[in-house]
């Protein structure tokens, strides 16, 4: 659909989980999932990290580097207990 319309009429997102591993965050799912995309010819707009932890400057700029994309399109989704805390 993007390319039988215009660019300007569609957001790509990407959801990715950001684990965490001995204390230490690890951005290696997310850059797969990337390459993943990248294969198809889907370029993402907005990269929503989901983790159990805020994500630090370092990891959002790592990201937002791997995916091609500004830091401040990179947003992190912190785990809630219920849904409807979303």
């Amino acid at each position: 659909m993007i390319y039988e319309d215009s660019n300007d009429n569609f957001v790509v997102n990407m959801l990715t989980y950001i684990p965490e591993i001995h204390g230490e965050q690890k951005t290696k799912p997310c850059q797969t999932g990337f390459k993943s995309l990248m294969a198809h010819g889907i370029l993402p707009d907005f990269v929503f990290c989901r983790s159990s932890n805020i994500l630090s400057k370092e990891q959002k700029s790592k990201i937002s580097m791997f995916c091609n994309t500004k830091s401040e399109f990179v947003y992190d989704m912190v785990d809630v207990e219920h849904t409807y805390m979303v």
